[in-house]
């Protein structure tokens, strides 16, 4: 099999080599067992302390955006979160104790981490409140440039990066004392870490990290149930490549697992079993969804999704679909036929993970004993930004040539046209009458 020219031919004088020489072999070899240099699955150059100094400059962009564009505490769930923050910080919280129909107390991966920042910085003002929303949101986008580096190429990473910082709902909600960002970053973990766990061949390491991205999804079912969904992605790619894989038991376990740990820490503190489901299921109103518009009620997100100045332009969305008509194109002329299918498996996870938890938060129920559908809103849907601009990036990092930039800016217009007849109020399209 050809070798590029990094091995000497048959026969050919073996004399000492360089190190540089040594590095590209390597390399090459790691490239023809579909690895690069630095854990992607590309034969690319190792260019990491720039991919690095970039991912920097656009978490910095991003801040500077997010603060310029600066929310604060405007939504009533804030205060809430706050509050029980404080009670932490002054020794006073117990989860039992605040009501019986209090859904905020259980939501620790919110409420705790915002405690740690009120004592460091002994301040409950707006600007410490919103230190862990923002940093879970650039957070979010640097793990997406791992989980992009590592499932297509670091190209892919960056734009994946650079997409989810400038996404607008996650603009919004960086700088809101909200659930949607900490919990993207709690998915975004666990769906980096099964990355990590599926591309490595040892079991002794494969197994663990599987189980802690299961843990971690367990999180979930403590304030945004309906994110747990993605272990149905996690098995549906698993299905995908394997067709039958018991390693998926692994996530399964840390699933579980997770769940036993926190309920024993909580019975432990409250002398209560799963009382965060009791919360929960005292909360649902069988009638909360009216059955006279029943209709719109399950075509809630994809109104929002095209029609609201939350989400829109969804550029993206556009761009995930010609990914997935295109393959999301060709992986570069150098690819083997199996690092190329790999690759666009790797692209079908993404949209596993984007449909699996829109599908659920569109047509799925909140109570099975009434076939109460999912209460909606549409900062819910901030919960697909990360595999939303993940699936975008794997095209937009694959142009090879000018039909990919054509069909793109072909997009661009349409959607900008749609949006200036449908979405932009009529009161302010006077300012584009200059252009």
């Amino acid at each position: 099999m050809p070798n590029g020219g990094n091995d000497p031919a048959p026969g050919a004088e073996r004399g000492p080599l360089s190190a540089g020489k040594k590095k590209r072999i390597w390399r090459s070899r790691n490239a023809q067992k579909g690895e690069d240099a630095f854990g992607g699955i590309s034969g690319a150059p190792d260019r990491t302390a720039t991919d690095i100094a970039l991912l920097v400059l656009f978490l910095a962009v991003g801040y500077f955006i997010r603060k310029a564009l600066f929310v604060g505490m405007v939504w009533s769930d804030d205060y809430d979160y706050a509050q029980l923050a404080v009670m932490i910080v002054e020794g006073r919280f117990n989860p039992v104790d605040i009501g019986p129909y209090n859904l905020y107390a259980w939501r620790f991966v919110m409420i705790y981490p915002l405690a740690l920042f009120f004592k460091l910085f002994g301040s409950t003002s707006e600007n410490v409140a919103v230190i862990w929303p923002m940093l879970s949101s650039l957070g979010t986008a640097a793990l997406l440039y791992f989980i992009g580096r590592k499932l297509f190429d670091s190209k892919t990473g960056l734009v994946a990066a650079l997409l989810h910082i400038l996404y607008p709902a996650d603009i919004l909600f960086a700088t809101s004392v909200l659930t949607e960002t900490p919990f993207n970053l709690v998915i975004a973990f666990s769906m980096l870490l099964f990355v990590y766990g599926e591309e490595d061949r040892r079991w002794w390491v494969k197994l663990p990290i599987f189980f802690i991205a299961g843990a971690l999804i367990s999180l979930l079912l403590y304030g945004r149930p309906y994110g747990t969904m993605v272990i149905g992605a996690f098995g549906l790619f698993m299905l995908m490549r394997y067709r039958i894989n018991l390693r998926y038991m692994a996530i399964l376990a840390g699933f579980a697992g997770g769940i036993f740990l926190v309920e024993y820490i909580v019975h432990a503190e409250t002398g209560r079993w799963f009382e965060n489901f009791a919360v929960m299921k005292r909360m649902l109103d069988p009638y909360f969804t009216p059955t006279s518009n029943i209709a719109r009620h399950l075509d809630y997100y994809r109104e929002s999704l095209f029609n609201s100045r939350m989400h829109h332009p969804h550029f993206y969305i556009f761009v995930i679909g010609a990914g997935v008509l295109f393959a999301w194109t060709r992986f570069g002329k150098g690819a083997s036929s199996e690092e190329e299918k790999r690759r666009r498996e790797n692209g079908f996870l993404v949209l596993f993970w984007m449909a699996t938890i829109l599908l659920y938060i569109e047509f799925g129920f909140m109570n099975l004993e009434h076939m109460t559908l999912m209460h909606k809103m549409e900062r819910y849907l901030t919960i697909i930004s990360a595999p939303v601009s993940l699936g975008a990036a794997a095209f937009l990092a694959r142009f090879v040539n000018r039909w990919a930039m054509a069909l793109t800016a072909v997009m661009l217009v349409a959607i900008s046209i749609w949006w200036y007849l449908r979405i932009m109020p009529p009161d302010l399209r006077g300012m584009l009458a200059p252009f």
